[in-house]
C-alpha cells in the first residue's frame, strides 16, 4: 500500500485548494458527508475528533449535543472552517492544526473518530488508522468516507496505472480498503456506497483495541 505523496507535498496542495475548494467539492460529495455522520450515531454528551476536516463542510452536519475537535493540517483550509464555525455558531466545535499521523491527543481521548475523504491524501494510511484507533476509547466508533480500490481486476488495473497522475493532485487512488481493515485489526460493522455512482465508502468500524 505505497503511497508517493509526502506531507509537505499534501499542505501545499491543499492549501491552493482552500478557497475554491467548496466550489468544487461541497455539492458533488454532500451525501457521503452526511452518511458519515449517520454512521456515527453520535449520543449525547460524546467527543467526536474530526480528522483531516478541511474546509469544515461536515461541522454544521454533527449534532449540536456533542463537543467536536476539528483537525487539519493545512492552515489555511482550517481557516475556510473558522468562517463555518462563525456562520452557523457551532459552539461546540473547536479547530487545530494536527498532522493526522502524528495526533497530540492522548490515548482514548474521544468516543468517535471520523476521517472524510482523508485516508488517500494522507501518505500513511496505516499510520492514520493507528491513530485514529489509539485515540478513540474502546467500544467507541471509527469511520472512513473514501473511495476505496476496486474489487474488479480490470478498475483495479487501471487504477494502479492511473495513480502516478492522481498523486500530483493530492490523490491515492489505489488504497485498498479490506487490506487497510485486516492489517489494522478493525471490525467493520457497516458500509455504505455513496456519491457518484457509489463509488466512494462510508465505513464503519468498532475499535475493539
Amino acid at each position: 500500500m505505497t503511497q508517493a505523496i509526502n506531507t509537505d507535498a499534501v499542505v501545499k496542495i491543499y492549501s491552493r485548494y482552500s478557497s475554491f475548494y467548496d466550489l468544487l467539492f461541497k455539492n458533488i460529495f454532500s451525501e457521503g458527508r452526511e452518511v458519515a455522520i449517520e454512521l456515527l450515531d453520535i449520543r449525547p454528551g460524546e467527543r467526536v475528533l474530526d480528522v483531516g476536516a478541511g474546509t469544515g463542510l461536515s461541522l454544521p452536519l454533527f449534532p449540536n449535543w456533542c463537543q467536536v475537535v476539528a483537525m487539519d493540517i493545512s492552515e489555511k483550509m482550517l481557516a475556510q472552517a473558522a468562517k463555518k464555525v462563525e456562520k452557523f455558531g457551532l459552539k461546540n466545535v473547536s479547530l487545530m492544526t494536527q498532522d493526522a499521523c502524528h495526533i497530540s491527543f492522548r490515548d482514548d481521548a474521544f468516543d468517535c473518530v471520523s476521517a472524510a475523504y482523508v485516508a488517500s491524501v494522507v501518505p500513511d494510511a496505516n499510520g492514520l488508522v493507528a491513530e485514529m484507533k489509539r485515540v478513540c476509547r474502546p467500544g467507541g466508533r471509527i469511520v472512513f468516507l473514501n473511495h476505496f480500490k476496486s474489487q474488479n481486476p480490470i478498475l483495479a488495473r487501471l487504477e494502479e496505472l492511473s495513480n502516478g497522475l492522481w498523486n500530483k493532485i493530492g490523490w491515492n487512488s489505489n488504497l485498498d480498503l479490506w487490506k487497510l481493515i485486516e492489517e489494522n485489526d478493525l471490525r467493520v460493522e457497516r458500509v455504505e456506497h455513496v456519491n457518484i455512482f457509489g463509488y466512494w465508502k462510508g465505513v464503519l468500524c468498532i475499535n475493539d483495541k
